[in-house]
């Protein structure tokens, strides 16, 4: 009799086991989706399904969703945003206080970019695949985007939490970045200061653009700096 009990529970506990799905067991919670999320695009647990499951809202096709999960990721490092997984609430019903919903916004730095509960899952609707897509163009512009595929190929080994790829980027940066200012510099001090004298402002030119000379060299570097860092992730 005990033997058929323990088959009975056996089979009742397989199939209810079963029915479960696993992808709407790991966006139960705003803690469940960003942790799918961002767990599922590391290279060693690296799966395109899970990983863009949290960005399924209504209207998303999976292509879109997965190109959400990977810039969003993107955007996080770029911004230098750091998730502290155990401050995320694990509420299955979380509300916002501020704004009585069921809705979480991942980071005070993109109010736009938010979860909010559909049916039992936590995902971001399309409203917040949008801001993604916006705020991704906006700090990645003049297709710097493009390098975060070409980057990662110099070399994905890690050395004192960096990898090959980040550190040969950095000294990339920093030799451009000398570059840009002792071209700037030449091309100011001989070509355009030159021919302010010969036109007859040499009292201009010395009261007035060669201090500014060094400024605008250093502001045109850190422009630089501004554009390209964020891709070093």
């Amino acid at each position: 009799m005990s033997r058929n009990l323990l088959f009975f529970f056996f089979v009742v506990s397989f199939f209810q086991g079963s029915t479960q799905d696993p992808v709407t067991n790991k966006l139960a919670s705003p803690y469940h989706s960003i942790y799918t999320h961002l767990y599922y695009l590391q290279a060693e647990h690296y799966d395109e399904r899970l990983a863009a499951s949290p960005f399924r809202g209504q209207n998303v096709s999976q292509e879109r969703a997965l190109q959400a999960a990977i810039q969003l990721k993107q955007l996080l490092d770029g911004s230098g945003i750091f998730v502290d997984m155990e401050l995320l609430p694990r509420e299955v019903d979380y509300i916002d206080a501020s704004l009585e919903k069921k809705r979480f916004v991942l980071t005070s730095d993109f109010p736009s970019i938010y979860l909010e509960k559909s049916g039992n899952k936590w995902v971001y609707p399309l409203e917040s695949v949008k801001a993604i897509e916006k705020a991704h163009q906006t700090l990645f512009r003049l297709g710097t985007d493009k390098l975060l595929d070409l980057l990662p190929r110099l070399g994905t080994r890690e050395v004192m939490g960096l990898h090959m790829y980040q550190y040969i980027g950095i000294l990339f940066l920093a030799f451009l970045s000398a570059l840009v200012h002792k071209v700037f510099s030449f091309l100011f001090n001989r070509l355009f200061l030159s021919v302010v004298k010969k036109a007859g402002y040499e009292t201009l030119a010395e009261g007035y653009l060669i201090p500014i000379a060094r400024p605008t060299s250093l502001f045109v570097v850190l422009a630089l700096l501004v554009i390209y860092v964020p891709v070093l992730q």
